[in-house]
């Protein structure tokens, strides 16, 4: 074949490197990724995920910096919260049982209300 078929054969109708033809790039890793000091400004990390990706509800969350906790601040609706003594579990300011709705604390751990 001639050096113009073989590069014409690289390329897709679109243009692009066949991905199949770039069997000597070797996959980059995170650390390599990195290395590149591309900044990404926050601006652009918009959009919405699905719920496959995360359940409506999330249970234990972890905070990064400049995030905040928050939670509920009355019940609404009869609601039991189970406890286990081999995990830590506190809420935060006052918290109101609305009407005639029941807040069970069920489990053998403590439930905190700061």
């Amino acid at each position: 074949m001639s050096k113009a078929r073989d590069l014409g054969n690289l390329l897709d109708t679109g243009g692009d490197v066949v991905s199949g033809s770039l069997d000597n790039v070797p996959t980059p890793s995170k650390t390599s990724i990195e290395a590149l000091g591309i900044d990404v400004p926050a601006a652009n990390l918009t959009g919405t995920l699905a719920n496959a990706r995360f359940p409506t509800t999330l249970n234990k969350v972890s905070l990064a910096n400049g995030s905040v906790y928050e939670n509920l601040n009355t019940i609404s609706g009869n609601t039991t919260t189970t406890t286990s003594s081999t995990k830590n579990m506190f809420l935060l300011g006052e918290i109101a049982v609305a009407d005639t709705y029941t807040w069970t604390i069920a489990g053998d751990g403590v439930l905190q209300i700061i």
